[in-house]
């Protein structure tokens, strides 16, 4: 893995995998104090797949959260909040839509 600071908010890597199932992966990461942007490209073996997410704090405890997946092996939309109850437990609600794996709603 190499990894390349490239401003104040955005890191930058490059990594590969060697074996049966190889790959070569490409990240890029914003993050600010209110938001993250990643990104992310991989090619490989079996696998190849272009990720895109987006977190954003809407107050002190509450984020919001988005991606977009596009693979080899289907492809998947999904968004969803967390937010902070008490100091040792939060609340994540995730609704993710895709193919192969249908309509998938997450409570944790």
């Amino acid at each position: 893995m190499v990894a390349r600071q490239l401003d104040r908010h955005t890191i930058g890597y490059i990594t590969y995998r060697a074996g049966m199932q190889s790959s070569m992966t490409t990240t890029l990461i914003r993050e600010t104090e209110n938001s993250k942007a990643v990104i992310t490209i991989q090619l490989g073996v079996p696998s190849s797949f272009t990720l895109a997410s987006y977190t954003r704090k809407i107050e002190k405890n509450t984020k919001l959260r988005g991606y977009i997946k596009l693979g080899t092996f289907g492809s998947m939309v999904a968004y969803g909040c967390e937010r902070q109850i008490t100091e040792h437990s939060k609340l994540t609600a995730t609704m993710c839509i895709g193919s192969p794996v249908g309509v998938l709603v997450k409570v944790k």
